[in-house]
């Protein structure tokens, strides 16, 4: 088995064979040359590139960005209505102050249930 494998005629086959593929090359290689070097000034040389298997990750991390985004939405509404039902209380529309601000709570809620369904609802992907 060795004595096969390093046989000297073994080895005349193997450099027959790489002498024919190194011809070969050397035969193409001028041409393959040319026609990068024309692809080059012509500008038609593209390249691309696109990791494979990042999909499923830039999902989520999409997915993640918007529970954020929605969660600091839902609580500076919060925030910022309880600030201004501390601190504005114009004459004359207290009538529509009350509705205004209950409508904006009501507003609050559902984004943050909204949030809180997104979080906790199961995900088939």
């Amino acid at each position: 088995m060795v004595l096969k494998q390093y046989s000297p005629l073994r080895w005349v086959r193997r450099l027959g064979t790489a002498g024919l593929e190194a011809a070969e090359l050397g035969a193409e290689l001028p041409r393959q040359l040319r026609r990068l070097v024309r692809e080059l000034e012509q500008g038609e040389l593209q390249f691309g590139m696109r990791p494979e298997g990042f999909e499923p990750l830039m999902g989520r991390l999409e997915r993640l960005a918007n529970r954020l985004v929605l969660g600091m939405l839902a609580s500076a509404f919060i925030v910022g209505l309880a600030v201004l039902m501390a601190v504005f209380h114009p004459p004359n529309v207290e009538r529509l102050v009350g509705p205004a601000f209950g409508l904006g709570f009501v507003a609050a809620v559902l984004l943050g249930a909204y949030l809180a369904w997104t979080i906790l609802r199961p995900h088939r992907g």
